[in-house]
């Protein structure tokens, strides 16, 4: 992780908290703490579940029919990752899994984003890529030109959102936001979440 990066970007947030904080709307809190409950509750059920599916594709803009979306459901239920599992074994293990959509030659593509969505749905202390917090991390796309090195340049961008995430929460830089986000949010079911109200945070200051 970049330091001087990091601190630019927590002064960008505070400059912009206002901004921010109106792009994150009570609803995607509440969505988003209804799907982490009903996925608690459900467990491996998930793949029966077609309002939990529904919600799920929806909230998370997973852009393909709910019957090309079924591995990713199946992948989701059974998946697991514990502080004891080589993350990136994990991780290398939902890209290969993830055969959703093809690209213009004909080869499946690395999912990215909706293996993180996967990651974080199982372990909440995983963050979420998507282009709107690589954006507003100042963050490349990953890129390669064969799985393996398309694999590693994810790794790369993700271990850089993690480990900024990581610092802001152990440092508490971005305090004023956050105290600000409460009086205006009822984030109260994300106490235990530090990592997704960060997310919130990052997710919305892509969007401006």
């Amino acid at each position: 992780m970049e330091r001087l990066r990091i601190l630019k970007i927590i002064k960008s947030v505070d400059k912009e908290k206002d901004t921010i904080i109106e792009n994150i709307p009570q609803e995607y809190i509440d969505v988003y703490c209804f799907i982490h409950e009903q996925y608690m509750i459900l467990g491996e059920k998930i793949v029966d579940d077609s309002l939990f599916k529904f919600v799920f594709r929806k909230y998370y803009m997973i852009r393909i029919s709910a019957q090309v979306s079924e591995p990713f459901f199946t992948v989701l239920a059974d998946f697991t990752l514990t502080d004891s599992d080589k993350f990136e074994e994990k991780v290398r293990e939902i890209l290969h899994k993830l055969k959703l959509r093809k690209d213009k030659s004909g080869e499946f593509k690395m999912e990215y984003s909706y293996g993180s969505k996967l990651l974080h749905t199982v372990n909440n202390k995983y963050p979420i890529y998507d282009s709107q917090v690589r954006k507003a991390l100042g963050l490349k796309e990953p890129y390669g030109t064969t799985p393996e090195e398309k694999i590693e340049s994810f790794f790369s961008v993700y271990n850089e959102i993690k480990q900024s995430y990581e610092y802001i929460i152990k440092n508490n830089s971005l305090e004023m936001i956050i105290e600000e986000l409460k009086e205006k949010r009822d984030i109260s079911k994300l106490r235990d979440n530090p990592v997704k109200v960060l997310d919130f945070i990052f997710w919305a200051k892509g969007r401006i």
